[in-house]
């Protein structure tokens, strides 16, 4: 991670900034931490382990000593955003790499069944359903190479990530050199305890703060993270399909086909994301199929758009859309198709495009303008 993108993520959103309007994080911690300096620290350790981060932390806030936060907090940081600042300030600038170390190491490997705690089942769970023996044994051999390269466990945000794109970001990462993936843990590590400590949060405020779920969920495609409950949060819906009837987060990658011959969406059509890694080829060159690993799919609704075709963090790399267009034609264009005994002119339409790693936070909408005998695509907004 280069110093502009590590800026960039640490003045990004987090998920603890939905909470200002429903929840008042600060009078929130408040309740939390008031008893004393070391509850505080329990609590802020289960959501990072790292003792020296927490210290610090506390120390930033005026919590030692026995003294309880709520004297302390509102007057020394003003708002929920202001407290993430400090968190972020004091993980990414102040705590050694011994401490991120000891964070990291609090981690099951990803993917790993044994020795897993409950939470981080849950935190895993979109992994675990989306998880084959293909994916398992790739994904077992790359956690042990990138163990021995760097030393500590590969980390990322897992909640809710399904298992293909983790192990597309862990190829990915696994090239970088040490001291770059120190950083990249570290964020992930950030993004983690956010989580985590917006759950903390939630689970001691009362109701379901449902309003600031539902804008936790807009800000979720950003962490690795970028739980209402999200893909993959220990629920039943920890399918693609089934959170895209539940609402999951919008896929980084949309697309939108309209049937110019009839002047409508083309509703019910299938299409499949599938991505390779930008050194799979040279620049300016499309790399080799068999470099390409299917990410999801899905169909058009009546609408026409697909939205939850592809589950964050977006990674960069050569990236397919697939639209399987033979079905669709045959269903609604059966005249104009007679002439050539029924027999689709366009069985299928593939969009290639590349996202670069300065891009990754950007969202890309891809849609395809379809008739019998002709289609087009472009970026869209």
């Amino acid at each position: 991670m280069s110093a502009v993108s590590r800026a960039l993520w640490n003045n990004g959103p987090s998920p603890l900034d939905a909470l200002d309007e429903d929840v008042s994080l600060l009078d929130t911690l408040n309740k939390i931490l008031a008893s004393d300096a070391p509850h505080a620290r329990s609590l802020l350790m289960s959501c990072c382990q790292c003792s020296v981060w927490v210290d610090r932390l506390l120390d930033a806030v005026n919590v030692s000593g026995g003294n309880s936060v709520s004297s302390s907090l509102s007057s020394r940081v003003s708002s929920s955003r202001d407290f993430v600042m400090t968190m972020r300030r004091i993980w990414l600038s102040e705590t050694p790499l011994s401490g991120w170390l000891e964070a990291f190491e609090a981690h099951p490997r990803i993917g790993q069944k044994k020795h897993v705690q409950e939470r981080e089942s849950k935190e895993q769970a979109a992994a675990a359903a989306t998880m084959n023996e293909d994916i398992a044994t790739q994904m077992h051999a790359l956690n042990e190479q990138y163990y021995d390269k760097f030393g500590f466990v590969f980390l990322i945000c897992a909640s809710g990530v399904p298992a293909p794109t983790i192990l597309a970001a862990l190829k990915d990462r696994i090239n970088n050199k040490p001291a770059v993936e120190f950083q990249n843990a570290a964020v992930e590590q950030m993004k983690i305890t956010e989580l985590r400590l917006h759950k903390l949060v939630v689970e001691h405020t009362s109701g379901t703060h449902r309003r600031a779920q539902a804008r936790l969920d807009g800000v979720r495609r950003h962490l690795a993270g970028t739980s209402a409950p999200l893909h993959g949060e220990g629920s039943a819906a920890a399918t693609p399909s089934a959170t895209a009837a539940g609402g999951a987060v919008r896929s980084p990658i949309t697309t939108h086909v309209l049937d110019t011959a009839l002047g409508r969406p083309a509703s019910n059509l299938s299409i499949v994301i599938s991505r390779a890694p930008l050194e799979a080829s040279s620049v300016g060159t499309a790399p080799p199929a068999a470099s390409y690993t299917e990410l999801g799919r899905g169909a058009t609704n009546d609408d026409g758009r697909v939205a939850t075709l592809l589950q964050p963090p977006l990674m960069p790399g050569h990236y397919r859309l697939r639209f399987e267009t033979g079905a669709y034609l045959l269903s609604n264009h059966a005249s104009a198709l007679a002439p050539r005994g029924g027999l689709p002119f366009y069985p299928e339409v593939t969009v290639d495009f590349t996202i670069s790693a300065a891009q990754t936070r950007e969202h890309f909408h891809v849609p395809i303008l379809l008739s019998p005998f002709g289609y087009s695509t472009y970026r869209g907004s």
